[in-house]
């Protein structure tokens, strides 16, 4: 971890919380105005180096190319964001099966209390 918060450290890749999500900020100064657009947070370094580099090949184009970038990385950031979760609740639900048949295994057991007992697959 020390590694890679170091290497995001230095691309100015920052942490928005404890769940180590990756962002990038650039400031772009236009007509006097300077603004901070930011890429979404990701879990993954590499597809924040991704983002990074994305925003970064946008630089000179002007507002709305960055504007149109952050819809992008925004709708692609949201879609894998709904795979991850599917994934986690996916993985609850076979843990809470696994403890379920744990126990109806153990409450049906009639197995010497020092005796390994199999556990469902």
């Amino acid at each position: 971890w020390t590694a890679s918060f170091n290497q995001a450290r230095s691309q100015r890749i920052y942490f928005p919380g404890e769940q180590f999500s990756f962002s990038f900020v650039m400031p772009v100064s236009h007509n006097g105005v300077c603004r901070h657009p930011a890429t979404p947070a990701a879990r993954n370094l590499d597809l924040a180096l991704e983002y990074r580099k994305q925003f970064l090949d946008t630089q000179g184009m002007g507002r709305q190319a960055v504007a149109e970038l952050q819809s992008q990385l925004r709708q692609a950031s949201k879609a894998e964001k709904v795979r991850w979760q599917t994934h986690t609740r996916e993985t609850q639900n076979k843990i809470g099966r696994y403890i379920s048949c744990l126990l109806h295994t153990r409450e049906c057991s009639q197995t010497p209390a020092g005796k390994r007992v199999r556990l469902c697959k």
